[in-house]
């Protein structure tokens, strides 16, 4: 499975609003106040089709797929 490093803002801005507050439920994350962690959070492929973050995770794939056939 694909996974991304990346940061909540990230995740913020490219998710739904409720796919934002669905990661911040089943991450345990304050949505109105939040710190970023020092190495990032770790999203899966299908965790960002969850989210509404479609475009991200469909980007994702497309690298993954890229550095498989090279």
């Amino acid at each position: 499975m694909a996974m991304l490093i990346t940061s909540i803002k990230d995740i913020k801005d490219k998710s739904t609003p409720d796919g934002f507050l669905l990661f911040c439920q089943e991450e345990g994350v304050n949505p109105e106040s939040y710190t970023e962690p020092e190495h990032g959070v770790c999203v899966g492929k299908m965790d960002m089709y969850r989210y509404g973050a479609t475009a991200a995770a469909q980007d994702l794939a497309s690298s993954v797929k890229s550095m498989l056939s090279a």
